[in-house]
């Protein structure tokens, strides 16, 4: 996808101002390219229900493991490119912009397979999860099938997070 695409417009203006209210960066290079990154925190305070025993409970929130370049390069689409890998479509680094290490990286893989849990969706099945309290993949499929997806916003404008 082109930015004009992914931002529907071909104003540069509109799509540094997007960026500047979400707390993200750019830079636009000479070819009319733009790259684009976020630095996020690792941690995440846990706003559920308040039923919950979890309410407050800071929680892992980030996916390096399948956001960065190496990744990619696993995938046939990509196993023979070229490309620079801060120019893949997606990379991860820690915060101050450090390459992570390989063996961090194969860690966070293993201990996630490790406490994986799976299972298959039959027809009819309705799985309702918490997009920040479980980690979720899909494996690869054969056949047809139908999915219907919603999400739901929660604000996460919290002082006391700060």
């Amino acid at each position: 996808n082109s930015w004009q695409e992914t931002f529907q417009t071909d104003s540069k203006s509109n799509v540094e101002k997007h960026m500047k209210a979400h707390n993200m960066h750019c830079k636009w290079h000479d070819d009319g390219a733009l790259t684009d990154w976020t630095v996020l925190p690792v941690m995440h305070k846990y706003r559920g229900m308040q039923q919950a025993t979890t309410v407050g409970e800071w929680l892992w929130f980030t996916v390096p493991h399948a956001n960065n370049n190496t990744f990619m390069k696993s995938n046939p689409y990509w196993a023979d490119s070229d490309i620079p890998d801060h120019l893949y479509p997606q990379h991860t680094y820690y915060g101050d912009g450090t390459v992570i290490e390989q063996d961090v990286l194969q860690h966070i893989r293993d201990v996630i397979w490790q406490v994986a849990v799976g299972f298959q969706l039959q027809k009819g099945d309705l799985l309702v999860l918490n997009n920040i309290y479980r980690q979720h993949a899909r494996l690869s499929f054969t056949g047809k099938r139908m999915l219907a997806v919603a999400l739901a916003m929660q604000d996460q404008n919290y002082p006391e997070d700060n």
